[in-house]
């Protein structure tokens, strides 16, 4: 369920060994790269993946998503050009 005929990169397993986010080309991304979440469930199977949606993904390649503990917040990188630092930029997001 998780890996696909295109790309995943860049799992990260939450402490509670049952939710995972990665990127995929696949899994009906908005376009390049988007972040997902997959829960695995008691029979020992993975969740259909979630694209975790705008703005956290968008039309570019949207590749490191790092969750804190719990994964109700974590940390991306974004190529923001407009904020006179770099071309990528750490952002924190929470989840409501």
């Amino acid at each position: 369920v998780i890996n696909t005929f295109l790309n995943e990169d860049r799992p990260s397993m939450l402490g509670n060994g049952k939710t995972i986010f990665f990127a995929s080309q696949d899994h009906n991304s908005m376009g390049g790269y988007d972040i997902f979440r997959s829960d695995l469930q008691s029979s020992g199977n993975w969740e259909v993946p979630v694209n975790l949606g705008y703005p956290l993904n968008d039309t570019g390649d949207n590749i490191l998503f790092m969750p804190e503990t719990d994964g109700k917040a974590g940390y991306i990188s974004v190529a923001d050009d407009d904020d006179g630092y770099g071309g990528m930029d750490i952002y924190r997001v929470t989840f409501k």
